[in-house]
């Protein structure tokens, strides 16, 4: 089974880059233009074995949706600024 990548991006030639490069190397991706939307996509059970995120994005950036990220088991060890 692939592994899965979650890229989080607000633009949109940025995720088609990553998505097209990692995709043809065997990943599975899954995309988010921000934050909140990758949240969304972590409570509706998606299990990324990574994360690739902008930092600067609209709605939500990096950093508050990646203290969010921590409560999921599979987050625990997630750097944060807790």
């Amino acid at each position: 089974m692939a592994m899965t990548i979650l890229v989080v991006d607000d633009s949109v030639t940025m995720v088609l880059s990553l998505k097209t490069a990692l995709s043809m190397n065997g990943f599975q991706v899954e995309t988010a233009h921000h934050g909140q939307a990758a949240l969304d996509k972590l409570q509706s059970g998606l299990k990324p074995n990574l994360i690739l995120t902008d930092i600067n994005m609209p709605v939500m950036g990096a950093w508050n949706s990646s203290a969010k990220f921590v409560p999921y088991p599979a987050f625990a060890l997630f750097p944060s600024s807790r």
